[in-house]
């Protein structure tokens, strides 16, 4: 079996390192070239810090002969990635760049994407926790085209009339991310993307084919941002992995839209949807879509308001040979009943693909299986890892 996308302390796994990717850089005769690139560069890297008046990082010159720049959580400014993409954008041996947790606010944001812009080989760029929107983005969520603009029309009357009109929405960093044909991996978790922006962002993406991981947990993505993603994955054919944790996709009709986009994918496996205040009616219509043909292989529940008092819905989805290796569903509000039934649909199914059923914390308190639950949990337990609190045995 092939490797699993989701590892259960660290949660979804990303920026591993393909090693075809860096074939190039074990072959000796090029270590010297590197060498030589790096030397010129560091020059150029000091003078731009005097430039802007800012202190060259240490840490980041000793790692310019490595093809991965990890400055996770180094206090950086923006004026500190101005000046290290300034040099950057030259070292085409880097692939792999991690600014997780530093403040660089919409200046660096835009600094990265001139980065990502210009460099060949980039395929990867982690940027959790960096204020990548500047307040007045922050403050869009409420309109869907941004600040109101005023426009002059001619009227039937021939009249000179003003009108509001909404300002197109744009942001560099996202448009560029969206548009790149060499980034594979995309990290923008807990940047306080709006559900607005979130939607530009798939928009944008339309026609991107080569971004495999992506990660946006702990935003404001909702229901605009459904809609762009369910006409997004309807066309894309590189998504292997989603990560939408902690954002509030129980609302309205925004699981309907991601499952109406799931049931035309072909490519992803790894989609996680915990902690997004989704009920049994949102999640009912996410499985309505999900059909036994379906790519994905873990699904994450955890953290939601899920009750799944009748799970009728979700053994259809079952019963169709689905390709599911995966359920997370801790922390939720499963009855006695709900559980039973949900062992009893299961036990229905001996030739499901399931290796991990994980329901730890995820009943009501004083919930214990029925005897035919009980009866089928012993039987499944036979058959894949079930995870469950010793008070519901």
């Amino acid at each position: 079996m092939e490797e699993p996308l989701y590892d259960e302390e660290m949660g979804p796994v990303i920026g591993k390192l393909d090693p075809d990717n860096l074939s190039d850089f074990s072959d000796t005769e090029l270590i010297p070239k590197i060498e030589n690139v790096v030397s010129s560069m560091v020059g150029i890297y000091r003078t731009k810090c005097h430039e802007l008046q800012t202190v060259p990082i240490s840490v980041f010159l000793d790692q310019m002969n490595e093809p991965i720049i990890n400055l996770k959580h180094y206090g950086l400014n923006a004026l500190d990635v101005e000046a290290l993409t300034h040099v950057l954008s030259s070292v085409e041996h880097i692939s792999q760049i991690f600014l997780d947790g530093n403040h660089i606010g919409k200046k660096g944001a835009d600094c990265v994407a001139n980065l990502i812009q210009t460099h060949p080989n980039l395929n990867l760029i982690s940027l959790s926790q960096c204020n990548l929107l500047d307040s007045d983005e922050m403050s869009l969520n409420h309109t869907w085209h941004g600040e109101l603009s005023m426009q002059e029309i001619i009227g039937k009357d021939g009249k000179v009339r003003k009108k509001r009109q909404p300002k197109p929405l744009d942001n560099s960093l996202l448009r560029t991310i969206a548009t790149d044909t060499n980034l594979q991996t995309v990290c923008m978790s807990s940047n306080d993307i709006t559900d607005r922006l979130g939607a530009f962002f798939f928009k944008s993406a339309s026609e991107n084919r080569s971004i495999k991981v992506l990660e946006m947990s702990n935003n404001k993505l909702s229901f605009y941002t459904a809609a762009a993603l369910m006409e997004f994955l309807a066309t894309n054919t590189s998504l292997n992995t989603l990560n939408l944790h902690g954002n509030n996709f129980g609302i309205m009709n925004s699981m309907e839209h991601i499952g109406t986009g799931l049931s035309n994918n072909s490519t992803i496996e790894y989609l996680d949807l915990s902690e997004n205040n989704i009920k049994d009616e949102h999640v009912v219509r996410l499985f309505h879509h999900l059909n036994g043909s379906g790519t994905l292989r873990v699904l994450n529940l955890t953290g939601n308001k899920l009750k799944m008092a009748d799970w009728r819905p979700y053994e259809n989805y079952f019963a169709n040979g689905c390709r599911l290796e995966e359920l997370q569903l801790r922390y939720n509000e499963l009855s006695s009943q709900s559980i039973s039934n949900l062992m009893c649909a299961l036990v229905k199914h001996p030739d499901l693909r399931l290796t991990l059923l994980d329901l730890r914390n995820a009943c009501v308190v004083g919930a214990k299986l029925t005897e035919p639950g009980r009866e089928a949990y012993d039987e499944l337990s036979q058959l894949f890892k079930i995870l469950v609190d010793d008070s519901i045995l």
